[in-house]
């Protein structure tokens, strides 16, 4: 990834790590990694999105009283695109819920796109591994930032 490049994302993942973390519950919410990926692909549908952003939340509350091995582990999504918008949350179960602003955008700017994708099917799943033109960042270093 270019200097530029790089720059313009670290500074889109501060924006949302500061956004994100001001609308979290303190007691029982903390804000994880956050990862930027050129192109990430929702598995079971054609749909693909490009520089979106990812943040995990982790649920204390939840992990403590969870049945489900997703739920003991106790992580959440949200997926954001460059312009700081909200995309999606992830359950800790796995379900994706698209924000309806996106969706209407979607449906608007590329009807015929959006009547092939298979939403209902959905999953979401991180990439396996890193591409050179992503970025993850650790909680420990967005203290920083």
């Amino acid at each position: 990834m270019k200097a530029e490049k790089k720059e313009q994302v670290l500074e889109t993942m501060s924006g949302i790590y500061n956004q994100v973390g001001s609308s979290l519950d303190a007691k029982s919410q903390k804000q994880g990694s956050i990862a930027y990926y050129q192109d990430f692909n929702f598995k079971g549908s054609k749909l693909g999105i490009e520089n979106v952003y990812i943040v995990e939340i982790v649920n204390e509350k939840q992990r403590q009283t969870a049945d489900s091995q997703a739920e003991k582990e106790g992580k959440e999504y949200q997926i954001y695109d460059e312009n700081q918008e909200l995309i999606a949350t992830v359950s800790t179960d796995g379900k994706v819920q698209f924000a309806t602003k996106y969706m209407q955008e979607l449906e608007t700017r590329f009807p015929e796109y959006y009547k092939t994708l298979e939403l209902e099917s959905i999953e979401f799943a991180l990439p396996e591994k890193q591409r050179d033109e992503d970025l993850e960042m650790s909680r420990r270093r967005n203290k920083r930032i």
